[in-house]
């Protein structure tokens, strides 16, 4: 369940939390397999992790990461 969510619904989004992390792992999924098969166009491997934290923190709780 989402941070901050009710009944399995995140706040900001209205989208159901089950529906949202099936999609965040799929789209994990595609990511890293296009980046590690070297199919294109696909993100640099030195920076998967980055694009895709980025990502979860904002779908799930509206934030990016800080840097610091």
């Amino acid at each position: 369940m989402c941070r901050g969510s009710q009944h399995g619904v995140d706040s900001d989004s209205r989208l159901p939390a089950r529906e949202l992390a099936v999609a965040l792992n799929w789209m994990d999924e595609r990511v890293l397999h296009t980046s590690f098969a070297g199919h294109a166009p696909t993100i640099d491997e030195s920076r998967d992790v980055d694009v895709l934290l980025t990502i979860w923190l904002g779908a799930v709780y509206g934030t990016a990461p800080t840097t610091e």
